[in-house]
């Protein structure tokens, strides 16, 4: 199941930041594995937007620690391991996908080029992992077309997605698996993270295409 932290730490009167942990645990325990996706919204808080034309926030302040734009990206990651280190408690693993589509250049993560997304991605990393001591993530990068310089490195990533936005295509999507297989020389395992449409399964079957899943 996918779930998202797009609303949580929002502090919206109408909304439970519970939510989407609660769903998580529940769909765990029907023997089912959650998957995170985070549209992360303006953590300046000057707006309620995650699209880049809709706010002006700065990622590239990642390089300045002093900067207000810095503190509340690490305010914001802190609230969401928060919410992750319940699921770690207990005991319910997660597929984590922050940041995705980062070199599309259409959420403010990817506004600013590749250096400062992956470091905010590798920062991120750090932060979850080695400060707030949670293991229980798989890490997923979700990857554009020619984004091999926004890739965070293979010690930060676990599996590698793709967006794809085919509606009425339910093929394989083979010839993108082989290219992505082939870019991460094999060693990465490669999900279909989110489609418009779903592939047919027997057309997986038939081509080998090993995408671990499609949502």
């Amino acid at each position: 199941i996918g779930l998202d932290f797009m609303h949580s730490g929002r502090s919206y009167a109408w909304y439970d930041d519970q939510a989407p942990v609660k769903d998580a645990i529940a769909y765990w325990a029907r023997n089912g594995i959650p998957v995170f996706v985070w549209h992360w919204r303006d953590p300046s808080k000057k707006t309620e937007e995650f699209y880049t034309k809709g706010t002006s926030f700065d990622i590239s302040k990642i390089d300045d620690s002093e900067s207000a734009e810095y503190k509340a990206m690490i305010s914001d990651i802190d609230y969401v391991a928060g919410l992750l280190k319940v699921l770690q408690q207990q005991h319910v693993p997660v597929v984590w996908r922050p940041l995705h589509e980062a070199a599309g250049g259409w959420f403010w993560w990817g506004a600013k080029g590749a250096a400062p997304c992956k470091k905010l991605y590798q920062l991120m990393y750090d932060r979850i992992v080695n400060f707030h001591r949670i293991d229980n993530l798989i890490w997923v990068w979700t990857r554009e077309p020619n984004d091999e310089a926004w890739y965070p490195g293979d010690e930060y990533v676990d599996i590698v997605g793709r967006d794809i936005y085919k509606e009425g295509d339910h093929g394989s999507q083979l010839l993108e698996f082989n290219s992505t297989n082939a870019l991460y020389g094999t060693k990465k395992m490669l999900a279909l993270t989110e489609v418009g449409s779903i592939p047919d399964v027997d057309l997986l079957v038939k081509d080998s295409a090993s995408w671990l899943w499609f949502m």
